[in-house]
Protein backbone atom coordinates (compact mmCIF):
# COMPACT_ATOMS: atom_id res chain seq x y z
CA UNK A 1 0.00 0.00 0.00
CA UNK A 2 1.50 3.36 -1.02
CA UNK A 3 0.55 7.14 -0.95
CA UNK A 4 -2.13 8.38 0.14
CA UNK A 5 -4.95 6.94 0.92
CA UNK A 6 -8.41 8.85 -0.20
CA UNK A 7 -10.96 7.71 2.80
CA UNK A 8 -14.84 8.60 2.81
CA UNK A 9 -16.10 7.82 6.48
CA UNK A 10 -19.47 7.80 7.44
CA UNK A 11 -19.43 9.05 10.98
CA UNK A 12 -22.31 11.43 13.32
CA UNK A 13 -20.17 11.39 16.22
CA UNK A 14 -16.70 13.15 16.26
CA UNK A 15 -15.20 12.00 18.86
CA UNK A 16 -15.79 8.21 17.31
CA UNK A 17 -14.12 9.98 13.85
CA UNK A 18 -11.54 11.00 16.04
CA UNK A 19 -10.88 7.67 17.40
CA UNK A 20 -10.53 5.69 13.67
CA UNK A 21 -8.27 8.78 12.63
CA UNK A 22 -6.09 7.66 15.69
CA UNK A 23 -6.19 3.96 14.79
CA UNK A 24 -5.42 4.58 11.16
CA UNK A 25 -2.13 7.00 12.48
CA UNK A 26 -1.19 3.99 14.51
CA UNK A 27 -1.21 1.63 11.96
CA UNK A 28 1.07 4.29 10.36
CA UNK A 29 -1.85 4.52 7.08
CA UNK A 30 -1.24 7.78 5.48
CA UNK A 31 -4.64 9.02 4.60
CA UNK A 32 -6.82 12.28 3.37
CA UNK A 33 -10.43 11.72 5.24
CA UNK A 34 -13.29 13.48 4.03
CA UNK A 35 -16.11 13.04 7.17
CA UNK A 36 -19.83 13.33 6.78
CA UNK A 37 -22.05 13.43 9.24
CA UNK A 38 -25.57 12.36 7.64
CA UNK A 39 -26.98 10.30 4.58
CA UNK A 40 -27.29 13.77 2.62
CA UNK A 41 -23.67 14.37 2.72
CA UNK A 42 -22.50 10.83 2.12
CA UNK A 43 -24.67 10.74 -1.13
CA UNK A 44 -23.78 14.47 -2.00
CA UNK A 45 -20.09 13.61 -1.49
CA UNK A 46 -20.31 10.18 -3.49
CA UNK A 47 -22.20 12.08 -6.34
CA UNK A 48 -19.12 14.45 -6.31
CA UNK A 49 -16.35 12.67 -6.58
CA UNK A 50 -16.75 8.69 -6.36
CA UNK A 51 -12.70 8.34 -7.21
CA UNK A 52 -12.37 7.23 -3.35
CA UNK A 53 -9.63 4.70 -1.92
CA UNK A 54 -11.91 3.07 1.22
CA UNK A 55 -15.24 3.78 2.77
CA UNK A 56 -15.91 3.46 6.64
CA UNK A 57 -19.18 3.59 7.34
CA UNK A 58 -20.88 3.67 10.77
CA UNK A 59 -24.46 1.66 10.27
CA UNK A 60 -26.05 3.95 13.09
CA UNK A 61 -26.74 7.05 11.40
CA UNK A 62 -29.93 8.90 13.02
CA UNK A 63 -32.67 9.01 9.84
CA UNK A 64 -30.16 6.91 7.54
CA UNK A 65 -30.52 3.37 6.91
CA UNK A 66 -26.85 1.94 6.58
CA UNK A 67 -28.13 -0.97 4.25
CA UNK A 68 -28.92 1.91 2.08
CA UNK A 69 -25.82 4.10 1.93
CA UNK A 70 -24.24 0.54 1.61
CA UNK A 71 -26.17 0.20 -1.50
CA UNK A 72 -25.49 3.60 -3.06
CA UNK A 73 -21.68 3.14 -2.60
CA UNK A 74 -21.95 -0.46 -4.35
CA UNK A 75 -23.78 1.46 -7.11
CA UNK A 76 -21.52 4.62 -7.31
CA UNK A 77 -18.36 2.92 -6.77
CA UNK A 78 -18.56 -1.10 -6.70
CA UNK A 79 -15.14 -1.73 -6.55
CA UNK A 80 -14.13 0.51 -3.94
CA UNK A 81 -13.63 -1.29 -0.32
CA UNK A 82 -16.53 -0.62 2.00
CA UNK A 83 -15.95 -1.52 6.12
CA UNK A 84 -18.65 -0.96 8.12
CA UNK A 85 -17.20 0.46 11.60
CA UNK A 86 -20.62 0.57 14.02
CA UNK A 87 -20.89 0.16 18.07
CA UNK A 88 -22.39 -2.65 18.00
CA UNK A 89 -23.89 -5.30 15.36
CA UNK A 90 -25.33 -8.68 15.64
CA UNK A 91 -23.79 -12.08 13.44
CA UNK A 92 -26.94 -12.42 11.61
CA UNK A 93 -26.82 -8.66 10.28
CA UNK A 94 -23.29 -8.67 9.73
CA UNK A 95 -23.71 -11.88 7.77
CA UNK A 96 -26.34 -10.30 5.65
CA UNK A 97 -24.15 -6.44 5.26
CA UNK A 98 -21.28 -8.90 3.74
CA UNK A 99 -23.53 -10.52 1.73
CA UNK A 100 -24.67 -7.21 0.06
CA UNK A 101 -21.39 -6.33 -0.36
CA UNK A 102 -19.56 -4.75 2.40
CA UNK A 103 -15.77 -5.90 2.24
CA UNK A 104 -15.55 -6.39 6.31
CA UNK A 105 -16.54 -5.05 10.02
CA UNK A 106 -15.56 -3.62 12.36
CA UNK A 107 -17.02 -3.09 16.16
CA UNK A 108 -15.86 0.68 17.76
CA UNK A 109 -14.54 -1.60 20.96
CA UNK A 110 -11.81 -3.44 18.18
CA UNK A 111 -10.69 -0.82 16.70
CA UNK A 112 -6.81 -1.91 17.04
CA UNK A 113 -8.10 -4.63 13.89
CA UNK A 114 -9.00 -1.83 11.95
CA UNK A 115 -6.03 -1.01 10.19
CA UNK A 116 -5.56 -4.96 9.30
CA UNK A 117 -8.75 -4.94 8.03
CA UNK A 118 -8.17 -1.97 5.53
CA UNK A 119 -4.79 -3.20 4.81
CA UNK A 120 -6.34 -6.78 3.51
CA UNK A 121 -9.39 -4.97 2.21
CA UNK A 122 -7.04 -2.91 0.13
CA UNK A 123 -5.05 -6.16 -1.26
CA UNK A 124 -8.27 -7.52 -2.04
CA UNK A 125 -9.48 -4.85 -4.32
CA UNK A 126 -5.74 -4.44 -5.98
CA UNK A 127 -6.34 -8.13 -6.58
CA UNK A 128 -9.63 -8.01 -8.02
CA UNK A 129 -8.89 -5.04 -10.37
CA UNK A 130 -5.95 -6.70 -11.64
CA UNK A 131 -8.18 -9.63 -12.37
CA UNK A 132 -10.36 -7.72 -14.26
CA UNK A 133 -7.34 -6.08 -16.16
CA UNK A 134 -6.50 -9.28 -17.18
CA UNK A 135 -9.31 -10.52 -18.03
CA UNK A 136 -10.31 -7.52 -19.95
CA UNK A 137 -6.50 -7.89 -21.69
CA UNK A 138 -7.31 -11.50 -22.57
CA UNK A 139 -11.01 -10.67 -23.98
CA UNK A 140 -9.38 -7.88 -25.86
CA UNK A 141 -6.64 -10.29 -27.18
CA UNK A 142 -9.26 -13.16 -27.80
CA UNK A 143 -11.40 -10.47 -29.96
CA UNK A 144 -8.07 -9.86 -32.16
CA UNK A 145 -7.12 -13.03 -32.30
CA UNK A 146 -11.11 -14.16 -33.51
CA UNK A 147 -10.08 -11.35 -36.01
CA UNK A 148 -7.24 -12.43 -37.26
CA UNK A 149 -8.64 -16.54 -38.09
CA UNK A 150 -11.25 -14.66 -39.40
CA UNK A 151 -8.86 -12.79 -41.97
CA UNK A 152 -6.85 -15.54 -42.44
CA UNK A 153 -10.01 -17.85 -42.75
CA UNK A 154 -10.80 -15.70 -45.71
CA UNK A 155 -7.09 -16.12 -46.88
CA UNK A 156 -7.01 -19.58 -47.28
CA UNK A 157 -10.56 -19.63 -48.75
CA UNK A 158 -9.36 -17.40 -51.84
CA UNK A 159 -5.91 -19.34 -51.84
CA UNK A 160 -7.97 -22.52 -52.51
CA UNK A 161 -10.49 -20.74 -54.77
CA UNK A 162 -6.90 -20.40 -56.43
CA UNK A 163 -5.61 -23.74 -56.20
CA UNK A 164 -8.50 -25.37 -57.36
CA UNK A 165 -8.32 -22.97 -60.71
CA UNK A 166 -4.97 -24.13 -60.99
CA UNK A 167 -5.88 -27.65 -60.72
CA UNK A 168 -8.00 -27.23 -63.59
CA UNK A 169 -5.87 -25.32 -66.04
CA UNK A 170 -3.05 -28.27 -64.78
CA UNK A 171 -5.46 -30.88 -65.47
CA UNK A 172 -6.67 -29.36 -68.84
CA UNK A 173 -3.81 -27.08 -70.00
CA UNK A 174 -0.80 -29.08 -69.26
CA UNK A 175 -2.18 -32.47 -69.66
CA UNK A 176 -3.44 -31.37 -73.53
CA UNK A 177 0.08 -31.05 -74.93
CA UNK A 178 1.36 -34.08 -72.95
CA UNK A 179 -0.79 -36.13 -74.95
CA UNK A 180 0.10 -34.87 -78.48
CA UNK A 181 3.56 -35.24 -77.68
CA UNK A 182 3.34 -38.95 -76.64
CA UNK A 183 0.21 -39.60 -79.36
CA UNK A 184 2.47 -38.38 -82.34
CA UNK A 185 5.98 -39.90 -80.60
CA UNK A 186 3.74 -43.31 -80.59
CA UNK A 187 2.08 -42.51 -84.36
CA UNK A 188 6.02 -41.98 -85.62
CA UNK A 189 6.99 -45.09 -84.12
CA UNK A 190 4.36 -47.19 -84.83
CA UNK A 191 4.20 -46.12 -89.21
CA UNK A 192 7.79 -44.98 -89.28
CA UNK A 193 9.67 -47.52 -87.40
CA UNK A 194 11.19 -48.84 -90.46
CA UNK A 195 12.70 -45.68 -91.79
CA UNK A 196 14.18 -45.13 -88.25
CA UNK A 197 17.66 -45.09 -87.36
CA UNK A 198 17.87 -46.89 -83.98
CA UNK A 199 18.86 -43.81 -82.14
CA UNK A 200 16.12 -41.69 -83.33
CA UNK A 201 13.88 -44.68 -82.46
CA UNK A 202 15.31 -44.76 -78.85
CA UNK A 203 14.98 -40.74 -78.57
CA UNK A 204 11.20 -41.10 -79.29
CA UNK A 205 10.71 -43.84 -76.85
CA UNK A 206 12.25 -41.44 -74.13
CA UNK A 207 10.47 -38.56 -75.34
CA UNK A 208 7.25 -41.09 -74.66
CA UNK A 209 8.42 -41.90 -71.44
CA UNK A 210 8.89 -38.70 -70.24
CA UNK A 211 5.91 -37.50 -70.99
CA UNK A 212 4.27 -40.43 -69.42
CA UNK A 213 6.16 -39.62 -66.56
CA UNK A 214 5.22 -36.21 -66.32
CA UNK A 215 1.38 -36.84 -66.76
CA UNK A 216 1.80 -39.61 -63.88
CA UNK A 217 3.35 -36.64 -61.87
CA UNK A 218 0.59 -34.41 -62.79
CA UNK A 219 -2.12 -37.32 -61.70
CA UNK A 220 -0.33 -37.48 -58.65
CA UNK A 221 -0.04 -33.53 -57.90
CA UNK A 222 -3.64 -33.40 -58.04
CA UNK A 223 -4.84 -36.04 -56.14
CA UNK A 224 -2.62 -35.16 -53.68
CA UNK A 225 -4.55 -31.49 -53.54
CA UNK A 226 -7.40 -33.04 -53.06
CA UNK A 227 -7.16 -34.50 -49.92
CA UNK A 228 -7.36 -31.74 -48.03
CA UNK A 229 -11.01 -30.53 -49.31
CA UNK A 230 -13.19 -33.67 -49.39
CA UNK A 231 -14.72 -34.99 -46.09
CA UNK A 232 -14.08 -37.84 -44.44
CA UNK A 233 -16.75 -40.61 -44.54
CA UNK A 234 -15.92 -42.65 -41.17
CA UNK A 235 -16.60 -45.94 -40.67
CA UNK A 236 -15.26 -49.28 -39.32
CA UNK A 237 -12.77 -50.34 -42.04
CA UNK A 238 -11.37 -53.72 -42.14
CA UNK A 239 -7.99 -53.19 -42.73
CA UNK A 240 -6.97 -57.14 -42.61
CA UNK A 241 -9.29 -57.51 -45.45
CA UNK A 242 -7.59 -54.72 -47.08
CA UNK A 243 -4.16 -55.91 -46.34
CA UNK A 244 -5.29 -59.51 -47.49
CA UNK A 245 -7.01 -57.61 -50.52
CA UNK A 246 -3.42 -55.48 -51.81
CA UNK A 247 -1.56 -58.84 -51.44
CA UNK A 248 -3.62 -60.47 -53.83
CA UNK A 249 -3.84 -57.94 -56.44
CA UNK A 250 0.74 -57.29 -55.87
CA UNK A 251 0.84 -61.44 -56.39
CA UNK A 252 -1.34 -61.26 -59.30
CA UNK A 253 0.82 -58.35 -60.98
CA UNK A 254 4.10 -59.67 -59.97
CA UNK A 255 3.78 -63.22 -60.44
CA UNK A 256 7.43 -63.56 -60.43
CA UNK A 257 8.03 -62.82 -57.13
CA UNK A 258 6.86 -66.01 -55.35
CA UNK A 259 8.98 -66.12 -52.61
CA UNK A 260 7.82 -63.04 -50.71
CA UNK A 261 6.13 -63.79 -47.08
CA UNK A 262 3.25 -61.39 -46.13
CA UNK A 263 2.17 -61.76 -42.73
CA UNK A 264 -1.24 -60.01 -41.96
CA UNK A 265 -3.22 -60.16 -38.42
CA UNK A 266 -6.28 -61.26 -37.96
CA UNK A 267 -9.69 -58.81 -37.45
CA UNK A 268 -7.39 -55.52 -37.28
CA UNK A 269 -10.34 -52.79 -37.86
CA UNK A 270 -9.72 -48.65 -37.42
CA UNK A 271 -12.32 -45.67 -37.20
CA UNK A 272 -11.66 -43.44 -40.84
CA UNK A 273 -12.39 -42.99 -44.23
CA UNK A 274 -12.27 -46.01 -46.03
CA UNK A 275 -11.53 -45.07 -49.34
CA UNK A 276 -8.52 -42.93 -47.35
CA UNK A 277 -7.86 -45.59 -45.74
CA UNK A 278 -7.26 -48.17 -48.42
CA UNK A 279 -4.48 -45.50 -50.35
CA UNK A 280 -2.68 -45.34 -46.61
CA UNK A 281 -2.46 -49.41 -47.18
CA UNK A 282 -1.59 -49.02 -51.09
CA UNK A 283 1.38 -46.80 -50.28
CA UNK A 284 2.85 -48.77 -47.10
CA UNK A 285 2.20 -52.14 -48.37
CA UNK A 286 3.22 -51.38 -52.32
CA UNK A 287 6.33 -49.60 -50.77
CA UNK A 288 7.49 -52.26 -48.55
CA UNK A 289 6.68 -54.75 -52.09
CA UNK A 290 8.69 -52.46 -53.75
CA UNK A 291 11.67 -51.95 -51.68
CA UNK A 292 12.37 -56.20 -50.81
CA UNK A 293 12.43 -56.33 -54.52
CA UNK A 294 16.01 -57.47 -54.45
CA UNK A 295 15.44 -59.97 -51.66
CA UNK A 296 15.79 -63.40 -52.01
CA UNK A 297 13.73 -64.30 -49.03
CA UNK A 298 11.00 -61.06 -48.76
CA UNK A 299 9.30 -60.57 -45.50
CA UNK A 300 6.36 -58.06 -45.23
CA UNK A 301 3.94 -57.54 -42.17
CA UNK A 302 0.78 -55.79 -41.42
CA UNK A 303 -0.62 -56.11 -37.60
CA UNK A 304 -1.31 -53.44 -34.85
CA UNK A 305 -0.86 -53.69 -31.00
CA UNK A 306 -1.87 -50.94 -28.34
CA UNK A 307 0.04 -48.31 -26.86
CA UNK A 308 -0.90 -45.70 -24.04
CA UNK A 309 -4.88 -46.15 -24.89
CA UNK A 310 -3.83 -45.98 -28.72
CA UNK A 311 -3.91 -48.65 -31.29
CA UNK A 312 -1.03 -48.33 -33.61
CA UNK A 313 -0.98 -50.22 -36.66
CA UNK A 314 2.37 -51.00 -38.75
CA UNK A 315 3.69 -52.20 -41.39
CA UNK A 316 7.33 -53.61 -41.60
CA UNK A 317 9.43 -55.40 -44.21
CA UNK A 318 12.93 -56.50 -44.63
CA UNK A 319 14.20 -54.80 -47.84
CA UNK A 320 16.97 -52.03 -48.23
CA UNK A 321 15.65 -49.56 -45.69
CA UNK A 322 17.51 -46.14 -45.13
CA UNK A 323 19.66 -44.06 -42.54
CA UNK A 324 17.39 -42.62 -40.04
CA UNK A 325 19.30 -39.33 -40.82
CA UNK A 326 16.85 -38.67 -44.08
CA UNK A 327 13.74 -39.64 -42.33
CA UNK A 328 12.49 -36.05 -42.41
CA UNK A 329 12.55 -35.99 -45.98
CA UNK A 330 10.60 -38.81 -46.29
CA UNK A 331 6.92 -37.20 -46.11
CA UNK A 332 7.62 -34.52 -48.08
CA UNK A 333 6.42 -34.15 -51.63
CA UNK A 334 8.81 -35.67 -54.39
CA UNK A 335 11.41 -36.37 -52.03
CA UNK A 336 12.89 -39.73 -52.43
CA UNK A 337 15.98 -41.66 -50.71
CA UNK A 338 16.65 -43.54 -53.65
CA UNK A 339 17.44 -43.18 -57.70
CA UNK A 340 14.58 -43.91 -59.30
CA UNK A 341 16.71 -46.02 -61.77
CA UNK A 342 17.19 -48.55 -58.70
CA UNK A 343 12.97 -48.41 -57.47
CA UNK A 344 10.23 -46.70 -59.29
CA UNK A 345 8.00 -43.97 -58.21
CA UNK A 346 7.79 -40.54 -58.26
CA UNK A 347 7.58 -40.07 -54.22
CA UNK A 348 4.58 -38.55 -53.56
CA UNK A 349 3.14 -41.80 -52.06
CA UNK A 350 4.62 -41.30 -48.54
CA UNK A 351 3.45 -37.48 -48.33
CA UNK A 352 -0.47 -38.84 -49.08
CA UNK A 353 0.02 -41.00 -46.12
CA UNK A 354 1.06 -38.42 -43.92
CA UNK A 355 -2.12 -36.40 -45.19
CA UNK A 356 -4.80 -38.66 -44.76
CA UNK A 357 -3.40 -40.05 -40.97
CA UNK A 358 -3.30 -35.85 -39.95
CA UNK A 359 -7.16 -35.97 -41.62
CA UNK A 360 -7.66 -38.69 -39.38
CA UNK A 361 -5.87 -36.84 -36.73
CA UNK A 362 -3.58 -39.04 -35.98
CA UNK A 363 0.54 -39.49 -36.67
CA UNK A 364 2.81 -41.55 -39.04
CA UNK A 365 6.66 -42.82 -38.05
CA UNK A 366 9.16 -44.38 -39.16
CA UNK A 367 11.91 -46.52 -37.90
CA UNK A 368 14.89 -48.04 -40.29
CA UNK A 369 18.24 -49.54 -40.64
CA UNK A 370 19.92 -49.66 -43.98
CA UNK A 371 19.80 -53.00 -45.73
CA UNK A 372 17.92 -54.84 -43.10
CA UNK A 373 14.51 -52.85 -43.71
CA UNK A 374 11.55 -50.33 -42.73
CA UNK A 375 8.67 -50.29 -40.26
CA UNK A 376 6.07 -47.83 -40.86
CA UNK A 377 3.99 -46.74 -37.96
CA UNK A 378 0.55 -44.92 -37.95
CA UNK A 379 -2.40 -43.77 -35.32
CA UNK A 380 -5.79 -42.57 -36.11
CA UNK A 381 -7.96 -40.66 -33.78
Amino acid sequence: MAGTLRILHLEDDPADAELVRKALHADGITFDMTLVGSGEKFTAALNGDSNYDLILADMGIPGYDGFAALALARQRCPETPYIVVSGTIGEERAIVLLKSGATDFILKGSLGRLGQAVRRALAEAEELQNRRRAEGELRRLNAELEQRVAERTRELEAANRELQAFNYSVSHDLRAPLTIIDGFSKAVLDDCAADLPPLATEYLERVRAASQRMAQLIDSLLSFSRLGREPLKRETVDLSGIARTIEGELRYLHPERNGVSIRTADRVTAWGDRQLLRSVMDNLLGNAWKYTGKKERAEIEFGSYEAEGNTVYFVRDNGVGFSMRYADRLFTPFQRLHRTEEFGGIGIGLATVQRIISRHGGKVWVEAEEDKGATFYFTLR
